[in-house]
């Protein structure tokens, strides 16, 4: 699941899918395909940190956790 939080604050906040993507104006395939792929557009992230009235820090925090994988490599030696 690429965003917990977000699933979290939905059940915290006593939304069913099905109401929460009528509320972000998407369908329940595209929540779907936003916890199974990650990728979601700017503009629905947005709208929900209207909607759960929380800080961006906080709803997608397990993203800003990850690290960017090594551009060269560990074992890479410059001359």
């Amino acid at each position: 699941m690429h965003y917990p939080i977000v699933e979290k604050e939905r059940v915290k906040n006593h939304l069913s899918i099905t109401e929460l993507t009528r509320l972000l104006g998407v369908s329940r395939k595209t929540y779907y395909n936003w916890q199974e792929r990650g990728c979601m557009n700017v503009k629905y992230a947005a709208r929900l940190l209207e909607i759960f009235r929380v800080a961006p820090a906080y709803l997608f925090s397990n993203l800003l956790q990850d690290e960017p994988p090594d551009a060269v490599g560990e074992d890479h030696v410059e001359n």
